[in-house]
């Protein structure tokens, strides 16, 4: 009962997301599994968290190069155990807007190989559950392990059904990260590896995570070629690039999607007024790669406090084009009467997308009007709200949309 009671409560503690300044991604954690007296998965003398802390190091500099003003946070830069609860909250003490943890796959045959992306959630299949049990085992190596996870059996099956009773508020945006990374994965990794695809299990490291948050299996260590590519300088460069580029690509539409104004956004203190992060200075605190300072602008110029909308990929018929804001999002029916829906039980739409039930309102015609609709939104208590656009009934790419219906 105290670990339904846990899980209830941070549910509704992470329902609030990190405050937008600005952009929708200005800060990511990424996450080298296991480490220290935790090798993880192991075969041939080859160490899971050795290859783990390689590609992430690779990718957190990638990311950096590319976006300068991104701040990078790692959960561990050297070969030390950190616990998992230590690791989401590194990443939600320092702010990030999207967590990254980095594993590699085990199997008890040398057959299976490929790489797949999780996202937290109810484990749909027993293999699912398998792989959730065998990452979460590593709290047995703390101490009171029992207490400090509230209880949590990683071994129990029990323990994971609980995980279907939490709400998860990042889920859409975590769903996209992954596809993103899946989509990355297959244009690059050899042709002999699978692509698994994108799953949901109860992973304790995204369990706490107060962002949208993936766990990504690189490749089967129980695999000759996929434990030597991994090893590889040549593959940890195209694993760790495949995660930036997908980083980069979901940057991109996150930062389209809050492309407004930032009186809009309506913050609570000015970005100015945020407390300088502190310097790590220890291993008790995150490992982060500070932004570059940013040029003051030149006075008498005008400056943009939006982003540009993307270059479209379609061009559709203006007339056709319809924005509505996003509410809630749930793997099963909210009634009408739910609180959830707050002042909006009676008017929202229901829409079943990619097996998730949504929650709309409005139904208007240009963007400058749904950020309009969203900023009121958000002011009664829909602080995660944002714009989707629709053509014809149908989800289309929110730059597309903008192109024809600014």
């Amino acid at each position: 009962m105290r670990f339904v009671s846990i899980v209830m409560m941070l549910s509704l503690l992470f329902a609030a997301p990190v405050a937008l300044w600005g952009q929708a991604v200005r800060k990511v954690a990424i996450d080298a599994g296991h480490g220290g007296s935790d090798p993880g998965a192991n075969h041939s003398g080859c160490l899971e968290k050795n290859i783990t802390l390689k590609v992430a190091l690779k990718v957190g500099e990638m990311i950096r190069r590319q976006f300068p003003d991104v701040g990078v946070v790692y959960t561990r830069k050297s070969d030390v155990a950190v616990p998992l609860v230590d690791r989401s909250r590194r990443s939600n003490d320092a702010g990030a807007d999207l967590f990254i943890s980095i594993h590699v796959n085990s199997s008890v045959s040398s057959s299976p190989c490929g790489y797949e992306t999780f996202v937290m959630g109810p484990s749909k299949s027993k293999q699912n559950l398998d792989v959730a049990m065998r990452e979460n085992n590593v709290i047995t190596y703390e101490n009171d392990y029992m207490k400090v996870y509230d209880g949590f059996d990683p071994k129990s099956a029990e323990s994971y059904i609980l995980f279907s009773l939490m709400q998860d508020a990042y889920f859409d945006r975590s769903l996209r990260f992954s596809q993103l990374l899946q989509q990355q994965y297959a244009r690059r990794m050899p042709s002999s590896s699978v692509n698994r695809g994108v799953k949901q299990a109860g992973f304790l490291v995204l369990w706490r995570t107060a962002s949208p948050s993936v766990l990504t299996e690189i490749g089967f260590i129980s695999n000759e070629a996929e434990r030597r590519y991994m090893s590889s300088e040549a593959g940890c460069n195209t694993i760790a690039l495949s995660i930036a580029e997908a980083f980069a690509a979901y940057k991109k539409e996150m930062d389209a999607l809050y492309a407004m104004p930032q009186s809009a956004i309506a913050p609570a203190v000015k970005p100015a007024d945020k407390p300088a992060d502190k310097p790590a200075v220890d291993n008790s605190k995150p490992a982060e790669e500070r932004p570059a300072a940013r040029p003051a602008p030149d006075k008498g110029k005008q400056v943009r406090t939006d982003t540009p909308a993307a270059k479209p990929s379609h061009t559709y018929n203006p007339a056709a084009v319809r924005y509505k804001i996003q509410i809630k999002s749930a793997a099963s029916p909210i009634k009408r009467n739910s609180p959830e829906l707050k002042c909006y039980s009676v008017s929202a739409e229901e829409r079943l997308i990619d097996g998730r039930y949504k929650y709309f309102v409005g139904n208007v015609k240009s963007y400058k009007e749904a950020l309009s609709l969203q900023s009121e939104v958000r002011s009664k208590g829909f602080a995660d709200a944002f714009v989707v656009a629709f053509v014809s009934g149908s989800v289309v790419s929110l730059a597309d949309a903008r192109a024809v219906a600014p």
